[in-house]
């Protein structure tokens, strides 16, 4: 209600934005942005500097808050209208989208309601993850990406959670990146469970990329796994101003010399919505965050 705590700010420490991890023959570029839920109408358009962020992107990953249309089960049921899809299409190529749908919101209208919202975005060309049945998916490259969730609004037993998402690490794959819904909301900081969790997690994820706070939280390293616990919110149109900030995530991967597959190349930017005077919503890359005053300057 009064906006970010800032507990357990002395556990965690920004990574540099922009870094050089090691030498690698890049083969893939896989961007990341936080969470988009429903726009309440209103038009959106990207910023110069998310343009140019996105633009060398191979494939880009975004959190998919809640489902499109469906009849609510529960009073805060998260509902995106029709126009989020073109929306979408006009962000960045479907074939090179990566939706992510196993979130606390996802099971808010029933079972059909989500098997439909699935199947409609895998039918308009994007790529999507996040069902029970199916809690990651191969990019090219061999790549494997993970999605789960801790939390849910409603009992379910179709929508991944996150054991669902670690219980199907993959041996086989080159590169691996967990995209757990995981933490707390409005809280700036991870837990100290939360990053005992990670820990746990990290010699067998070689990325973690979290959502569900709502708002940024620090992106490190841990145990040489790269974990940006929270990306923020990426848009929402009815976002105060203590809900519209974000980050953006960038990592380029591919084989060393020795052919095991790393982050070559890796930067952040912190994003922002702004509205205009004709409620308009211009979403760009920030300088830096309000709440995070000693970074990005």
């Amino acid at each position: 209600m009064i906006g970010p705590t800032r507990r357990h700010h002395a556990l965690t420490e920004f990574v540099a934005q922009h870094r050089h991890y090691c030498d690698v023959a890049p083969q893939l570029r896989l961007a990341f942005l936080g969470d988009l839920l429903p726009l309440g109408g209103k038009a959106c358009r990207l910023g110069n500097g998310l343009r140019r962020f996105l633009e060398n992107a191979d494939y880009l990953v975004i959190n998919l808050e809640g489902v499109i249309a469906g009849r609510s089960r529960v009073i805060n049921a998260v509902r995106h209208a029709p126009s989020i899809v073109p929306f979408l299409a006009e962000l960045f190529p479907p074939e090179r989208t990566v939706l992510l749908t196993g979130n606390n919101h996802a099971a808010d209208c029933g079972y059909l309601a989500f098997d439909r919202h699935c199947r409609d975005l895998e039918q308009r060309g994007f790529r999507v993850v996040g069902r029970r049945e199916e809690p990651s998916i191969m990019l090219p490259g061999n790549i494997q990406l993970a999605n789960g969730t801790e939390w849910s609004n409603v009992r379910h037993g179709y929508v991944a959670r996150l054991a669902d998402a670690a219980l199907s690490w993959r041996e086989d794959a080159n590169f691996r990146v967990y995209c757990p819904h995981w933490g707390h909301e409005m809280e700036l900081y991870p837990t100290p469970a939360q990053i005992n969790r990670a820990r746990g997690l990290a010699s067998q994820w070689d990325m973690m990329v979290g959502h569900h706070p709502h708002c940024p939280q620090p992106i490190v390293e841990l145990d040489g796994c790269l974990v940006a616990f929270s990306l923020g919110n990426f848009a929402w149109g009815a976002a105060t101003e203590r809900y519209s900030y974000g980050a953006a995530l960038l990592a380029t991967v591919g084989p060393n010399a020795s052919g095991r597959w790393r982050i070559g190349e890796m930067q952040w930017m912190f994003t922002k919505q702004t509205t205009h005077t004709e409620g308009s919503l211009l979403l760009d890359t920030a300088p830096t965050c309000r709440f995070f005053n000693q970074v990005g300057r």
